[in-house]
């Protein structure tokens, strides 16, 4: 008697059945993982400061004889300058807010603090209330209220909120240190 020729069912591999199910999941999980490569290589192609920067390091590297085999591929570049921009933004962004340059205020603060090192800011507010009463020529400070205090720099009225009077007063004392202890 013959054995019966069993057929696997359409879409199943007739050599390895068991592994077909196995072997399903893998390819539909790499289209997913693909797809979502594809839409960020779009993305990112559409940006015109990543693509000129993704161009320019692949310019940078056949200049240098990067060999071709041993060159990044386009989208890898673009993954590349995104990141770089997005530390550059991170690295600016915790920056912002802190000033290069002194203002008037600051400068008034400091000159304080050089004549009395180890003033606290009750005793500062004083002091700049009392600048606040000199003649406009010579004054820095307009006016100081509950919450603000308003000042002259430049020529440009400006405002500066009272809560950061502490923070002006500790740098200011870490700016006298640090001309002390270079001398």
């Amino acid at each position: 008697m013959k054995k019966p020729i069993i057929t696997p069912p359409p879409g199943r591999d007739p050599i390895a059945p068991s592994a077909a199910p196995i072997a399903d999941g893998i390819n539909e999980r790499n289209r997913d993982f693909w797809k979502g490569r594809q839409a960020e290589f779009e993305r990112r192609y559409q940006d015109p400061g990543l693509v000129s920067a993704a161009a320019a390091q692949m310019e940078k590297d056949r200049n240098d004889g990067v060999p071709a085999a041993e060159q990044k591929p386009f989208d890898r570049l673009l993954e590349d300058a995104e990141l770089v921009r997005t530390l550059t933004r991170r690295r600016e962004a915790s920056r912002s807010g802190s000033s290069k340059r002194s203002n008037s205020l600051n400068r008034l603060i400091d000159s304080v603090v050089e004549i009395y090192p180890k003033i606290s800011e009750q005793p500062l507010l004083v002091k700049l209330e009392a600048n606040s009463r000199l003649a406009d020529d010579v004054r820095v400070v307009i006016e100081i209220d509950s919450d603000e205090i308003s000042y002259m720099d430049n020529e440009v009225l400006k405002t500066a909120p009272l809560s950061t009077l502490k923070d002006r007063l500790y740098h200011a004392k870490e700016r006298l240190k640090k001309r002390t202890s270079s001398l």
